[in-house]
């Protein structure tokens, strides 16, 4: 009888055996060979693929880095007497410090009187704007046209 219970003494204090764990892959630093269209790392260095994809730089021309982007206002704070929105374009969709931008009237391709926009910053899918128009007049045309500047 004691020889069982130092048995099982010894099995309740024995180690359990440590878990089999494959290595951690190492995490994808910049763009792999080959490029992956998927990965932002690799969009500014890759070869156009077959179809382009506007997402890698060489995909583009000039003339499509220079067109005026429609977009909507995401958001607005008033601040003081300006108004500063947050629009849902930003250096991915080409807009570049020293454009312009203009809010549109409703649903057209029309610039609402005194619609125009300093931009402030531009950051990768949004840029911030200052406006002086009413906020009544911002939250009714939500639509804004951001262009090079002429």
């Amino acid at each position: 009888m004691k020889a069982i219970l130092a048995l099982v003494g010894l099995i309740a204090c024995a180690a359990p055996a440590a878990p089999r764990t494959q290595p951690a892959a190492a995490p994808v630093v910049g763009c792999p060979s080959p490029p992956d269209v998927n990965l932002e790392a690799c969009h500014d260095t890759m070869a156009c693929p077959d179809p382009p994809d506007l997402r890698v730089r060489a995909c583009r021309t000039d003339e499509q880095t220079r067109q005026p982007q429609l977009g909507r206002i995401l958001k607005v704070e008033v601040v003081g007497a300006t108004r500063v929105l947050t629009i849902g374009l930003g250096t991915k969709q080409g807009v570049r410090a020293g454009w312009v931008g203009e809010v549109l009237d409703g649903s057209t391709d029309t610039a609402l009187p005194g619609g125009t926009l300093e931009l402030v910053r531009i950051e990768p899918h949004q840029t911030l704007a200052r406006s002086t128009l009413p906020l009544n007049h911002l939250t009714a045309n939500p639509h804004v046209r951001l262009q090079p500047p002429p």
